[in-house]
């Protein structure tokens, strides 16, 4: 910002000339001699007894501002009130009255170019009427620079229209700007001494820098012989990592042609396909293969759900007919494995590590739980039903296509049954189911499953998993799988099983009915279920009224009504 005016000392204005020159096209000393042969011809003295200075007028071109002083006072710099004026206010259009103790000095700008000034003595008459021939002028603004402490014409302030009142206190000068004969001061010379300083520092960094690159080079050309060898050994590297890539990309391929689709993931799909406006009758999921039998409103936009999921293929509806105002239908399709595209990353390593995570995860998705023998296997899948609420009725070892199976034939609402899929599909306990059978017991809030599980291949004794263990499981993904297995509201009289019990017993009722477990209801009742000797599974509301309902008699007996029939219901010992 430089020093405060009011800290500096102002030349004298009355001592110095000053010129306003416009000289074109010269620079340097050719400009300084077309000045000093301008001033020959037009200053009044001998100009060789004096020294000039100089400085560019605004931003007009070729125009400059000569300032003609002593020699004596030329030996230092000078600092003047026009290039104050000129600097501080930057004035477009108007007047400056710049005032000193014994003189004032009055500069005219048009365009911020200085077009006139002049330096008069200071007496009350000759400044008053200057003021009041700068008002009389007509002139755009008036600008008035005087000290704070100088009170002598507050008047004749006061009458100038259009006038502006600066303080010298408030101003600041520089010498770079303010002052002439700059090159001759004492800061100039400390400037010019730290430049021949800085250009010697600039000069020993060049010479430093010569060096470093000589040093560098040799370094480079060695590094250059270093990197040749690398270069080799990279190469070398690529190659294996490329060759890696490859193996583990032809590995996944194999996998991906291999993978296979499992009954609960079918189940799962055709979950959710279907709205909870359906109600599935009975279901069959095998492999990639499902059939389904039940009602709804309507049963073509159903099948047009299921031609619309690109998973399933294969979509075919049979039998479809009218039951009071819904549409009994048979409807079957395959799924095939869902194989996303595999976008290669350009990065060898980074496609290497993606690689062996999917097929990490591909191969784990074919692991299933090992047991340290048959009946270990068969008592944990037990335990896992009863853990789950899940009625088992009966279960034996069979020989399939696919090897031995145990087929388990339970009884389970759709809750109930739901989480136990759940969690027989997920880690710890995961078994591989190979066919499941779904027959809604309706109206009661029953069904009838059959299920297969592949036995493992038994290794050695290894620690049991606990089916009883509680894991986390997902709500969404249990409600998807039972919301269609449901009870309908209005209860299905069961008269017609009776009809055809009779006819198999030579047309003699039996009293007697074979007990199979009790299940408690979403509503919280409990249902008595059991079973005729033409394998249909009747459920009994316990502590029930009229037809469909029993009564605890003993501990081990019920009494069930059937319509106007009554029936007896043992529990074994």
């Amino acid at each position: 910002m430089g020093n405060r005016l009011e800290n500096v000392t102002l030349t004298d204005r009355r001592v110095y000339s000053i010129f306003i020159l416009s000289i074109k096209g010269l620079k340097g000393s050719k400009l300084e001699k077309a000045i000093s042969f301008k001033l020959v011809t037009i200053f009044p003295g001998n100009i060789e007894n004096y020294a000039f200075d100089y400085k560019r007028n605004g931003n007009e071109k070729d125009s400059y501002i000569v300032f003609v002083i002593s020699k004596v006072l030329s030996q230092n710099a000078q600092y003047l009130s026009t290039l104050v004026i000129k600097n501080n206010l930057r004035i477009r259009q108007g007047s400056v009255c710049f005032i000193d103790h014994d003189w004032f000095e009055v500069c005219t700008f048009s365009n911020w170019v200085l077009k006139s000034t002049y330096v008069k003595n200071m007496d009350s008459a000759s400044f008053t009427e200057e003021l009041s021939s700068l008002s009389g002028d007509g002139c755009e603004h008036i600008y008035i620079i005087r000290s704070k402490r100088d009170t002598r014409f507050s008047e004749a302030y006061s009458s100038v229209d259009q006038a502006t009142i600066i303080f010298r206190e408030d101003l600041f000068v520089s010498i770079d700007n303010d002052a002439i004969f700059i090159r001759k001061s004492s800061e100039y010379l400390r400037k010019r001494k730290l430049y021949v300083v800085l250009l010697f520092l600039i000069f020993i960094g060049c010479l430093s820098v010569t060096v470093r690159y000589h040093e560098v080079v040799r370094q480079r050309d060695f590094q250059n012989r270093q990197s040749e060898i690398r270069s080799g050994q990279q190469r070398k590297e690529q190659a294996e990592l490329v060759a890696t890539k490859t193996r583990l990309h032809d590995e996944f391929t194999a996998l991906l042609k291999t993978r296979a689709v499992y009954p609960f993931d079918v189940m799962q799909l055709v979950a959710t396909t279907l709205d909870s406006k359906t109600q599935i009758l009975s279901a069959t999921f095998m492999n990639g293969f499902f059939q389904i039998e039940a009602v709804a409103q309507d049963a073509l936009q159903v099948l047009q759900c299921f031609e619309k999921n690109h998973m399933i293929s294969n979509s075919i509806m049979r039998s479809v007919s009218m039951v009071k105002g819904v549409e009994l239908f048979s409807l079957s399709g395959s799924v095939e494995p869902s194989v996303s595209k595999h976008v290669e990353n350009n990065d060898v390593n980074k496609e290497i590590e993606k690689l062996k995570i999917l097929i990490k995860e591909e191969n784990k998705a074919n692991e299933f739980s090992f047991f340290e023998s048959r009946s270990d296997y068969a008592a944990t899948i037990r335990r896992l039903l009863q853990e789950n609420q899940c009625v088992v009725n009966r279960y034996n070892f069979i020989q399939t296509g696919n090897g031995e199976e145990i087929e388990y034939s339970v009884i389970a609402t759709n809750d109930s049954i739901a989480k136990f899929l759940t969690f027989a599909n997920r880690e710890p306990t995961r078994f591989k189911f190979t066919q499941i059978q779904i027959r809604n017991l309706t109206p009661t809030y029953a069904l009838d499953v059959t299920l297969r599980i592949q036995t493992p291949v038994f290794a050695s004794p290894i620690e049991s998993f606990a089916a009883s263990k509680r894991i986390d499981f997902t709500l969404s993904r249990i409600f998807e799988i039972k919301k269609n297995y449901y009870a309908l509201s209005e209860r299905k009289q069961a008269s017609h099983l009776m009809e055809n019990n009779k006819e198999n017993l030579s047309g003699k009722p039996r009293l007697s009915l074979t007990y199979i477990g009790a299940i408690t209801g979403e509503m919280g009742n409990q249902y008595i279920y059991t079973k005729l000797h033409s394998g249909d599974i009747l459920a009994f509301l316990l502590g029930g009224q009229g037809t469909m309902s029993c009564k605890q008699i003993t501990d081990n007996t019920y009494e069930a009504r059937i319509e106007s029939e009554l029936y007896e219901i043992k529990r074994g010992e």
